[in-house]
């Protein structure tokens, strides 16, 4: 029936989302010598200063634990990333974009902006925040175990 349809739309367009977001990131990032890890770290970074660990980064993003490490190390060598111990647990690792960075920051930063610009193109403000709150109580609903 119709809620059949539904599922399968909201299936395929998140996919066809995450696909084509993914293209646009590892665009950007190719044309700094960055995989789509690296670029999304960047990313994370540049965009939530006060989440800077790399728990914080598969935590939000969800991406491979190991994949996030690998690309920690890769970035920090590069000169692009630079960790520092916390003061409170010293197995904890603040990371910090450096000087380095802000180059392909910026450019992987207009690269999501104009995503986001394509993807709401022709969509109200008032479209956009009923989308959003329908998404946020579809969550919710999901979310509850009774």
């Amino acid at each position: 029936g119709g809620n059949d349809m539904v599922i399968s739309d909201l299936l395929s367009g998140a996919k066809s989302f995450h696909k084509i977001y993914n293209q646009s990131i590892q665009t950007a990032a190719s044309r700094h010598g960055l995989s789509l890890m690296d670029g999304d770290v960047i990313l994370f970074l540049y965009n939530n200063p006060d989440y800077d660990t790399a728990k914080d980064i598969s935590t939000f993003r969800m991406p491979a634990k190991s994949g996030v490490s690998a690309s920690v190390e890769s970035l920090t060598g590069l000169g692009y990333l630079e960790g520092r111990e916390d003061t409170a647990d010293r197995r904890k690792i603040h990371l910090k974009l450096t000087e380095a960075a802000l180059p392909a920051a910026r450019d992987l930063k207009q690269t999501q902006q104009d995503f986001f610009d394509r993807l709401n193109r022709g969509i109200s403000e008032e479209e956009r925040q009923i989308f959003t709150d329908l998404l946020k109580r579809m969550m919710d609903n999901l979310k509850q175990t009774d």
